[in-house]
């Protein structure tokens, strides 16, 4: 599973943008989470690389992921909802879960599949 999340939200000045600090906290709550079950279970793979304004997280074989990637891709669909124009989660047709869903904007990162980006 994979996460690549690039930019700013644009809804506030930088450090005062609270949807930028809805999904940052999101975000890095997974990679915390992550970062503890892969500690726990050194036979799983984590990446986490970042830098300025993008954040990476890949795993392999990380016990409890999918429920993590999933919480965090709920969570940020909620925020996607109260500010569509700052948010914008776009679904591949090969993820099975989103079929028949439709996003159109462009994409700046991925979720598991699911692309995540500044609308």
């Amino acid at each position: 599973m994979e996460l690549e999340a690039c930019g700013h939200a644009g809804h506030g000045a930088i450090g005062h943008d609270i949807v930028c600090a809805g999904v940052s906290a999101l975000l890095y709550g997974l990679a915390a989470y992550l970062t503890e079950q892969a500690e726990a279970c050194p036979a799983g793979q984590l990446e986490i690389s970042e830098m300025a304004g993008r954040l990476y997280i890949r795993t392999r074989g990380v016990t409890g992921d999918e429920s993590a990637f999933a919480l965090t891709a709920a969570g940020l669909r909620l925020i996607e909802r109260g500010y569509p124009e700052a948010v914008c989660l776009v679904y591949p047709a090969d993820v099975p879960c989103m079929k028949g869903e439709e996003y159109g904007r462009t994409v700046e990162g991925i979720l598991d599949g699911r692309n995540i980006r500044r609308g």
